[in-house]
């Protein structure tokens, strides 16, 4: 009875040890497991033509920013500009256009002092690949041969705003009226062009780099339209203003300007902004490329851009 009593002491004795033993390491790992980080996600709402240059920052930025996810919105400026006005939750939004941010800035939508303008662009007259048509200017787009001319929507769309401007200010406007043909963004556009439903298509020179169904026609002056500017600003309903901020501040950094360069973009600060113009309708000429050379160089950028594309 003795060794028993002995033999369950020690059973006893050696459970309790097994249970302070194994006991100790188990709440020692729980104490030195790392809280998980939340994620910020971030709504970007952008200018279609920004579409391509966006995506190739996103990983770049969220790789050194490993908690926050930047969720994208590509539209018409002016579309997305109405979807904010009507609160939708965005955080952050990059326009085509100053028009479009303004009227959010007047309603008291923007956080005040994030607001800037980043960068510049410029139009393009595009025609498909394959076109035979003979188009050095916008006033070819008059020619009975050409029978369809894709702009954007000017109701919503930047790039048709600066598209009418140019034909008012080259006199063409009431002759190309019964040729237009509309698109709900300058994706629509250029795929109006791309396929061949339409002859020609205004667009950014930006977008029409980035495809390989159209050829770059004619470049029109920019003192013809007004400077296309995108501006860009935190959203007064952010969630998360301080994420917003510091990612706008990023587009704004060398290594992203650098992206914007390689998709045809130039920094706003090339820009003459337009309180420099004065009350005038007047603008400041900006050197032109020649007709011939600015278009080869220009080729030239957009098959290097198509070339990174298929690697």
């Amino acid at each position: 009875m003795r060794r028993k009593s002995i033999f369950n002491q020690t059973g006893s004795l050696f459970i309790m040890l097994l249970l302070v033993f194994n006991y100790r390491p188990i709440k020692a790992v729980a104490q030195e497991a790392p809280p998980e980080q939340q994620v910020t996600n971030l709504n970007a709402y952008a200018a279609s033509s920004l579409t391509n240059a966006l995506q190739q920052i996103e990983p770049i930025y969220e790789q050194s920013r490993q908690n926050v996810d930047v969720n994208y919105n590509f539209g018409a400026s002016g579309t997305l500009a109405n979807q904010i006005l009507q609160g939708a939750p965005a955080d952050v939004f990059f326009s085509a256009a100053e028009s479009n941010i303004q009227d959010l800035e007047n309603t008291n939508l923007l956080l005040p002092g994030t607001r800037r303008d980043l960068l510049s662009n410029r139009l393009a007259i595009v025609t498909p690949l394959n076109s035979i048509l003979s188009v050095s200017s916008v006033q070819d787009l008059t020619s009975p041969d050409v029978n369809r001319v894709a702009v954007g929507d000017p109701s919503v769309v930047p790039a048709g705003q600066y598209a009418q401007e140019l034909f008012n200010s080259s006199g063409v406007s009431d002759r190309l009226q019964p040729k237009l043909v509309f698109g709900n963004n300058v994706r629509e556009v250029l795929n109006l062009v791309e396929t061949g439903n339409a002859d020609a298509g205004i667009i950014y020179i930006t977008d029409a780099l980035q495809s390989s169904q159209v050829n770059v026609a004619a470049i029109p002056p920019t003192n013809a339209y007004s400077p296309i500017i995108y501006p860009i600003a935190v959203l007064q309903s952010s969630s998360n203003p301080d994420v917003a901020i510091d990612y706008t501040n990023f587009l704004g950094s060398p290594q992203a300007i650098s992206v914007f360069k390689q998709y045809g973009f130039s920094p706003a600060t090339s820009v003459v902004p337009a309180s420099v113009l004065g009350s005038t309708n007047s603008r400041i000429p900006v050197p032109e490329p020649s007709a011939v050379g600015g278009i080869f160089a220009l080729s030239a950028l957009g098959r290097l851009i198509k070339r990174r594309k298929t690697v």
